[in-house]
């Protein structure tokens, strides 16, 4: 089927309330959330469509506009396995900006040292691996689970980053500004006449759009905030369930570090380091025996 006929069946099915992939106009797909195991980088995926997120840190001298406030800095890209054009990355980096920065989620002022002196700079490398619709979604996602899960070196002052508000980004493909198509797939926003973004807090406000295409009618703009209101708290609680279990496994990891390490106050650890010392010098000296032998 030619591109033009498949938008074209695309918009027609959407009109009548069908979509090709058999969900509702208000059916998401289904979300995944994976954090690295050091924290401060995640990957998320919705259907085909997968973003990967890591994060940089360094200190470095505040502006001298805010010198009180660390900052963090966007940059998207596209595999090469995707269609991207610079238009597409500018427009993801700025929707980022947006729910993150203008919205004034995270606490920069957290980030500073010392004030005019030393802050924290964060830099946020978002990928977007391979693109099957709605990136922004998918990107919102891994950034915050990646910003979630950052810890700075607690010996500057700042442990982990803190956020206000957790602003979750739900997009739609208004279809001849009549069906609002929430979570639309490539082939659903190129049948679409715009894209509508609703940024919601977690505490439910809404607290920004961002639109590409026509302007959608005010009473669109009402409908796609109810959906995205009920979404943005489904989401949060999955984010905040995904941190929780990836701070579990933290704090196991760590336990089983300062075991092994066997602290003096610790008995059991001494007896798994003495145990193992004992184990090593038995292997030693069995190799040592053969080598005589040979």
């Amino acid at each position: 089927m030619e591109a033009r006929s498949l938008r074209e069946y695309v918009r027609e099915a959407a009109l009548v309330g069908a979509r090709r992939d058999c969900r509702s106009v208000h059916a998401y797909r289904d979300l995944q959330v994976v954090v690295d195991a050091r924290g401060g980088a995640a990957e998320a995926s919705a259907g085909s469509t997968r973003v990967h997120c890591e994060l940089r840190s360094e200190l470095a001298a505040p502006a001298t506009t805010r010198p009180r406030e660390g900052s963090l800095r966007i940059r998207a890209s596209y595999a090469s396995c995707c269609v991207s054009r610079e238009e597409q990355e500018s427009t993801l980096e700025r929707l980022l900006q947006t729910s993150l920065l203008r919205s004034r989620a995270l606490d920069a002022e957290a980030l500073c040292v010392a004030a005019g002196r030393a802050a924290w700079r964060i830099e946020a490398d978002v990928c977007v691996l391979s693109c099957d619709g709605n990136e922004r979604d998918v990107a919102n996602v891994a950034l915050l689970a990646a910003l979630m899960t950052l810890h700075l070196p607690e010996d500057h002052g700042a442990a982990s980053v803190r956020l206000h508000h957790v602003p979750i980004a739900v997009t739609h493909a208004i279809v001849d500004r009549q069906v609002a198509l929430v979570d639309p797939v490539q082939v659903e926003e190129e049948a679409s006449t715009s894209l509508v973004t609703v940024l919601v807090e977690s505490s439910g406000n809404v607290c920004g759009f961002v639109m590409l295409g026509r302007r959608a009618h005010p009473s669109m703009l009402e409908r796609c905030a109810l959906v995205a209101q009920a979404r943005a708290e489904e989401v949060t609680m999955q984010l905040r369930e995904t941190v929780r279990r990836w701070e579990d496994d933290r704090q196991k990891a760590r336990v089983v570090r300062h075991t092994w390490d066997g602290d003096d106050g610790d008995e059991q650890g001494r007896v798994v380091m003495q145990t193992a010392r004992r184990k090593h010098k038995n292997a030693t000296s069995d190799a040592q025996t053969v080598q005589v032998e040979t």
